[in-house]
């Protein structure tokens, strides 16, 4: 009999596999979070409470930019901070098996969130709030682009054991 051989491909091909079912789980969090922010509690009805000044300063910044509302750019923060949650505590302890340096991994984690939150307002506030594209389409597409982006540098540089 011989000895069991294992591919070497297969323990990555279950890491992505596993990292895709985290994302499946991220993705419902932060797009009903998405949704109910930007449908039902819009970012745009807090400035209505305002004082008159403040309120009038922030609508002028924001048709400066060309925009009437960043209800999009929030609910896109609120969204990806709850997936962001989420994402750390699963890809940790199961996709990447990454129980030590939890202190390491956390900074690195939150500094590639944030630059992947960064990428993914600026662009639902670029295409949704300032030129009117529908924000589901656009949050979706962004959203495909920036979770390919976070799993190689997860993979990489946050949960790299040394």
């Amino acid at each position: 009999m011989r000895g069991r051989v294992v591919k070497p491909w297969r323990p990555a091909l279950f890491q992505l596999l596993r990292f895709c079912i985290v994302g499946c789980l991220n993705f419902a969090i932060s797009y009903t979070l998405f949704f109910l922010s930007y449908r039902y509690f819009p970012f745009s009805a807090l400035l209505a409470s305002l004082p008159a000044g403040a309120a009038e300063r922030v609508a002028a910044g924001l048709r400066v930019l060309g925009a009437t509302t960043i209800d999009g750019a929030v609910a896109t923060v609120i969204g990806f901070a709850a997936g962001m949650v989420n994402s750390f505590v699963w890809n940790k302890f199961w996709t990447f098996n990454a129980a030590q340096e939890t202190s390491r991994q956390a900074r690195r984690f939150i500094v590639v969130n944030l630059a992947c939150l960064l990428l993914s307002a600026v662009s639902v506030f670029v295409l949704t709030d300032m030129n009117n594209l529908p924000y589901t389409p656009v949050w979706m597409v962004t959203m495909v682009f920036v979770t390919g982006i976070n799993f190689v540098a997860s993979k990489y540089w946050v949960f790299v054991q040394k």
